[in-house]
């Protein structure tokens, strides 16, 4: 009985010993939550600082081979300070101590022209199977002339090619308004104003980001109307130009006694 009681035990010891083991091989995949400062779907001028934070981390995770990388594509060649990738140099990700590289707390960019740019944080952890954990966040931010040189680029606000300017924006339907104007150059400095009804907002997708009357954006940012109840009409100005404003006749087809339907 006591021989028996013994064997049990150490049987469970075994058991325990080889579930710890195993636990032990599988690998956490790396996970950052990274943020950008401004905000995504800012506006900023030429040679402005985006500052990306929250990507703080050791990679020195037992048997994983771990990158993290930083991009910036449009608005010219991003600098980046300190550095913009990292990488464990040891490829043999058996070795259970395969390298520890430290990420600094934040990585500042500087975007030297204007355009649309695209940040993008990306991470990589590949275990001894070759199989690789990836993810990545991306933000966008729209990098203007300086108001104060858009006269050096002949300027200029028109009404979109082949419109007149009205428009309709239907109920409960985002209307993207920045189409309805075409501007030179196309990262012009715009501000936007609303009269009657409705908010602005700048960004491709949710959540996008607020602009409030006078907020500067750019002219290739979309930009929506949401929240309408009625007409209202959409003024776009660029410093030194004489603004053009669009009208949005506001339409709701599930009431066409009031609303005429449109074909």
């Amino acid at each position: 009985m006591k021989n028996l009681t013994t064997r049990k035990i150490v049987l469970g010891l075994l058991v325990g010993l080889v579930l710890a083991l195993g636990v032990q091989g599988v690998a956490e995949a790396l996970t950052l939550s990274p943020s950008t400062s401004p905000s995504n779907y800012s506006t900023l001028t030429e040679g402005s600082i985006i500052t990306v934070s929250n990507i703080s981390t050791s990679l020195n995770n037992a048997g994983v081979l771990e990158e993290v990388e930083i991009t910036a594509t449009g608005g010219g060649t991003a600098t980046f300070d300190p550095a913009s990738s990292w990488k464990e140099v040891d490829a043999d990700t058996s070795d259970t101590s395969n390298g520890t590289i430290t990420i600094p707390s934040s990585v500042k960019i500087t975007i030297p022209d204007a355009g649309e740019v695209t940040v993008t944080v990306s991470w990589t952890s590949k275990d001894a199977t070759a199989t690789t954990a990836d993810a990545s966040k991306t933000f966008t931010f729209y990098v203007v002339i300086p108001p104060n040189d858009v006269g050096t680029d002949s300027p200029s606000t028109e009404f979109a090619s082949g419109t007149t300017g009205v428009h309709y924006a239907f109920k409960g339907v985002a209307e993207q308004i920045n189409t309805a104007f075409a501007f030179t150059p196309a990262h012009a400095p715009v501000f936007y104003s609303v009269q009657g009804s409705g908010s602005l907002h700048v960004g491709a997708n949710e959540p996008r980001l607020r602009l409030t009357n006078g907020k500067l954006t750019s002219g290739s940012a979309p930009v929506f109307l949401s929240g309408h109840t009625r007409t209202s009409k959409i003024t776009a100005f660029v410093a030194g130009i004489t603004p053009k404003t669009a009208t949005y006749i506001y339409n709701d087809p599930s009431n066409p006694a009031r609303f005429p339907r449109l074909e």
